[in-house]
């Protein structure tokens, strides 16, 4: 939701355009997304994180969320697992932890 208010406060998104995205990503994220909560792994591992590599809190966060259901994912199907953000930063950062990657600002 971030990216998408910046843009629309940018100009690269109307208000129209922002609102259809928005109603997307909710669908998407309500019947293709895997919620993780919050638990002390999570914050474990990304307190490991940020000591390893050059993060930002909330970018640790995330990675770690995607590393914890990795474990389960792997039993079902791995290859239809990829790590999404648009920090390029990051995404060199979950590669060397071995997660598949993608930036979707490469596929307008």
């Amino acid at each position: 939701m971030s990216t998408f208010a910046r843009r629309q406060r940018e100009g690269s998104l109307s208000a129209d355009q922002a609102s259809q995205i928005k109603q997307v990503f909710r669908y998407h994220f309500n019947t293709q997304y895997r919620i993780v909560e919050f638990l002390p792994t999570v914050t474990e591992i990304a307190g490991q994180l940020v000591w390893e590599h050059p993060l930002r809190a909330y970018d640790a966060v995330q990675l770690a969320s995607a590393l914890c259901i990795l474990p389960e994912i792997s039993q079902v199907d791995t290859a239809t697992f990829t790590f999404l953000t648009a920090d390029n930063r990051l995404i060199a950062v979950a590669q060397a932890e071995n997660l598949k990657s993608d930036n979707p600002n490469n596929h307008p």
